[in-house]
């Protein structure tokens, strides 16, 4: 009785273990199953593996299952996103893992120092074929200032992202390398005296010739303010879609937007353009000068005039 009760479970032992083989046999098999593609660059949407695995098939004519759904959880689960395949034709194995862990098509934006971020959404809605109109509502519905609040810097987005998603991403970012700025300038972050000082920062962005000036340029700001002088900078009159248009006489008669120094006392209500990190430090470490003035001279560099006398004398021989 207990040698037939032993060779029972030896019988079942082996049934379980040959059933286990031939099913990881199976199961290898399957994994290792080719897995075609019409296309290697699709569109992955949001969703749960169950959701993704059901697109695929019916959008794309992959042919999965729902073992697919549970082999892709295993992985970590699909990420969305516009992604790109490493072949046409690859093992079930691999194609699951790329979900996972895939290569998402990303496009470089560069928004230029003391470019206006009217030009960058252009540039934006043409890169990846969205409304500039909808990236500047979204824009004005986020950002607490109108310019100046999105660094000077290069983003990578995906390609697919939306308006909003777009927006948020950059302001994000931006937001929160300006609170590490102003913690490290100052220890802490108020908005509202961090972005005057942006503000300064974005006019000199605007009329410095180069880097090495900019503390020169924010010695003439800081000394004009404290003496009551206007500023009556050029620079600051090319704002949002004037950031490329040359100012003339007429111009700065015309213009009754808050960006006219030669018009308003002390500074405009918002920056003039996006910003680099050195007009930052410019606007917060000013050269000590007791300069006034200055023109452009010769190879895009300024000459500085403590008098008005002087600067009319630089004018003449610039």
């Amino acid at each position: 009785m207990i040698k037939k009760s032993v060779q029972l479970v030896e019988k079942l032992l082996f049934t379980v273990l040959f059933l286990s083989l031939a099913f990881v046999g199976g199961f290898e098999l399957y994994l290792n199953s080719s897995t075609r593609l019409d296309k290697r660059e699709i569109f992955i949407p949001q969703g749960s593996n169950k959701k993704v695995v059901s697109h695929l098939q019916k959008k794309e004519g992959i042919n999965l299952t729902f073992i697919d759904a549970y082999i892709l959880s295993s992985y970590g689960g699909a990420k969305s996103g516009f992604v790109r395949f490493s072949s046409n034709n690859i093992p079930r194995r691999k194609f699951l893992k790329e979900l996972a862990h895939p290569t998402l098509l990303m496009q470089n934006l560069l928004f230029i120092p003391g470019e206006t971020t009217h030009f960058f959404f252009k540039s934006i809605a043409t890169k990846l074929n969205l409304s500039y109109d909808k990236l500047m509502d979204e824009y004005k519905k986020l950002s607490p200032y109108s310019e100046g609040v999105i660094l000077a810097d290069t983003y990578r987005v995906a390609v697919n992202m939306k308006e909003k998603g777009v927006v948020a991403y950059l302001l994000k970012f931006s937001i929160a390398k300006h609170k590490r700025l102003a913690k490290k300038y100052f220890g802490d972050y108020d908005q509202k005296s961090w972005f005057k000082k942006i503000t300064i920062a974005s006019i000199i962005q605007k009329e410095a010739g180069s880097i090495a000036e900019m503390p020169k340029i924010s010695s003439v700001i800081y000394n004009r303010i404290q003496k009551g002088m206007k500023l009556q900078m050029d620079g600051t009159l090319n704002y949002g879609k004037y950031s490329h248009t040359k100012i003339t006489s007429s111009r700065i008669k015309t213009d009754s937007s808050n960006y006219n120094t030669y018009k308003i006392e002390g500074l405009p209500k918002n920056p003039v353009s996006c910003v680099q990190i050195e007009a930052i430090d410019a606007a917060i470490n000013p050269t000590k000068t007791k300069y006034l003035y200055f023109v452009k001279g010769k190879a895009n560099e300024h000459i500085f005039a403590t008098t008005y006398q002087k600067h009319l004398s630089n004018i003449h021989r610039k």
